[in-house]
C-alpha cells in the first residue's frame, strides 16, 4: 500500500488481492502525520491496482478512512473502480453512505483539490437524477468551472469523447456547503463566499492561511461573492486592514460579485482607497489585463535572515534533494556551491520553480528549481502520458516527494509542523530579494542542472 499527494489530495493506492480485515501498518502512524500537515482537503482510496478485494477488507479500509477524516479534518472518498463496484455500493449502502465515490482521480481533483484545473472546456456531466445533476454542477461552478450539462444520455456519450471529464451517474458526490472555500485557479487565491461578510465571515476567515500565501509569493487574492452576499461595516473593515497588510508583500485584493447598490458609498469608496479591485464577476477580473502589470510590481519588503534552525536542517534538505532526483538522472548530481545570500539568480526564468513554506515551531521557506531542459526529460519518466502539461506534471512529483522528505524529518523532530501548497513559478521573479538564505547550485557534469534557496 503506498501514499501520494496531489495538490492538496491524498491518495491511497493498496494492490494486488486484499482479504479479511487485514491493513496491516498501512496507513502508518507516519502516513496520518503527514496527511494532516499537509493540510489535506480529501483522502482518497483508489481501487486502481487492486485485483481481488473482499467486502471485509473495504468495510475495515473504509473504516479507517473515517479515523483519519475525524482526526485531519479531510474529505475521504473511493475512486478508480469499475461500473460493478459502483452499483453494488448504490444497491447496498446507498442511504448510509457518507463519503463520495469518484470514477477517477482527477474527477475527484475537481471538486476538493485546491488547485484548480484549467478544465471549463473538457468537463461535461450527466445524470438521470436531475436534482444530483444539478448539485454536481452547481458544485463545480462554485469551484469556478463551467461544465456543459448533459440533458440525456445520448448527448452525454456524444459529447464526452472529447471531454475527458465526463462525470456520469457512476459519481456520488457527498460535499456540504461552506462559508468560505478557498481555491487557487491561473495562480490567483479565489475565497468563495457564501453568505454575508458580517463578523462571523471575520471570525472563520483563516488568517494564517492567508500569511502564508502571502510569504511564498502569490500576489492575488479575491473574494468571490453571490449576488445575494452583502458586506456590512465589520466586514469591510476587515478587509480593509487585510489589504493593508498584504500590500506589505506587494499583493492585491479583490471583490468580484459584490451588488454595490446594496453597499454603502462611503464603504465602496474605503475600498477603492485602500487599494481593492471590485469587479462585477470572477471572468470580468480574469479578462482585465491590467492585472498582468500590477503582477510585475516592484516593492520593497522587510527583510529576513537565515536563522540556526535552517543551517542545522540544511544539509538534509540537499541530500533529500539530491538522492531523489538522482535515479531519474542517470547522472552523478553534485552541489557545486552553497553561500549565505539574498536570492540572486540572474538567469532564474531558465528555471521551473516551486516555493512551499514550512511553519510551526520556526518557519522555513524552501525553493527549488530545476533549469527546464531537465525539467522536461523528468516529465517524460514520470508522467509520459501528461504531456498536455508540459514539464509541470512530473516536476510537481518529484517537488512532492522532496517536500515530504523534509516535512517527515521536521515531524519527527517536532509534531505539529505543517507546509503550504506550492507556489509554482515559470516565467515570474521571485518576489523576495533582500532576505538572506542558503542558495546551493547544483550540478550534472559541470554543467547546471538546479538550485535551492532555503530561508525564513
Amino acid at each position: 500500500m503506498k501514499l501520494t499527494f496531489n495538490g492538496s489530495l491524498a491518495i491511497i493506492r493498496p494492490f494486488g488481492f486484499l482479504e479479511g480485515n487485514f491493513l496491516g501498518k498501512h496507513p502508518s502512524k507516519k502516513d496520518i502525520e503527514l496527511i494532516e500537515a499537509r493540510n489535506t482537503t480529501c483522502v482518497l482510496l483508489s481501487l486502481k491496482d487492486v485485483t481481488f478485494f473482499s467486502p471485509l477488507w473495504l468495510a475495515s479500509m473504509i473504516g479507517k478512512l473515517v479515523e483519519i477524516s475525524k482526526q485531519t479534518g479531510a474529505r475521504i472518498g473511493i475512486c478508480d473502480y469499475d461500473e460493478g463496484f459502483f452499483e453494488l455500493m448504490m444497491k447496498t449502502s446507498s442511504k448510509i453512505i457518507n463519503f463520495s465515490l469518484f470514477e477517477t482521480e482527477d474527477i475527484a481533483s475537481l471538486f476538493f483539490n485546491k488547485i484548480a484545473m484549467n478544465a471549463d472546456e473538457k468537463i461535461v456531466v450527466f445524470n438521470e437524477n436531475e436534482e444530483h445533476r444539478a448539485f454536481i454542477a452547481q458544485r463545480l461552478a462554485q469551484r469556478g468551472y463551467k461544465p456543459r450539462v448533459a440533458g440525456h444520455l445520448r448527448e452525454f456519450l456524444r459529447v464526452s469523447k472529447n471531454r475527458p471529464y465526463a462525470i456520469s451517474a457512476r459519481t456520488h458526490l457527498v460535499s456540504p456547503r461552506k462559508f468560505i472555500q478557498s481555491f487557487v485557479k491561473d495562480d490567483v487565491v479565489i475565497y468563495r463566499i457564501e453568505g454575508i461578510m458580517d463578523s462571523d465571515f471575520v471570525e472563520e476567515f483563516d488568517v494564517e492561511y492567508h500569511q502564508n500565501m502571502l510569504k511564498i509569493g502569490f500576489k492575488f487574492f479575491i473574494f468571490w461573492v453571490n449576488i445575494t452576499s452583502a458586506l456590512n461595516i465589520r466586514g469591510g473593515e476587515f478587509l480593509i486592514k487585510l489589504s493593508q497588510s498584504s500590500s506589505q508583500f506587494g499583493a492585491l485584493l479583490g471583490i468580484c460579485g459584490l451588488n454595490q447598490n446594496n453597499t454603502s458609498i462611503d464603504l465602496v469608496n474605503r475600498l477603492k482607497s485602500a487599494n481593492m479591485l471590485l469587479y462585477k464577476s470572477l471572468q470580468e477580473f480574469f479578462d482585465d489585463d491590467s492585472t498582468v502589470y500590477l503582477k510585475k510590481r516592484i516593492f520593497e519588503i522587510a527583510p529576513s535572515h537565515i536563522t540556526k534552525n535552517i543551517v542545522e536542517i540544511l544539509p538534509f534538505i540537499i541530500s533529500s534533494t539530491i538522492d531523489t532526483l538522482l535515479p531519474l538522472t542517470n547522472a552523478q548530481i553534485v552541489c557545486a556551491d552553497t553561500k549565505v545570500q539574498t536570492y540572486d539568480v540572474s538567469n532564474e526564468n531558465d528555471f521551473v520553480r516551486a516555493c512551499v513554506l514550512f511553519y510551526g515551531d520556526f518557519e522555513m521557506r524552501f525553493i527549488l528549481g530545476l533549469k527546464k531542459d531537465k525539467a522536461e526529460k523528468i516529465c517524460k519518466i514520470l508522467a509520459p502520458k501528461d504531456l498536455e502539461n508540459g514539464y509541470l506534471s512530473g516536476y510537481s512529483q518529484v517537488f512532492s516527494i522532496i517536500v515530504n522528505k523534509i516535512l517527515s524529518s521536521l515531524l519527527q523532530k517536532e509534531p505539529g509542523f505543517k507546509v503550504t501548497m506550492p507556489k509554482i513559478l515559470i516565467n515570474e521573479r521571485f518576489f523576495d530579494r533582500v532576505s538572506k538564505g542558503a542558495l546551493a547550485k547544483l550540478h550534472v557534469k559541470d554543467e547546471e542542472f538546479g538550485m535551492i534557496f532555503v530561508s525564513k
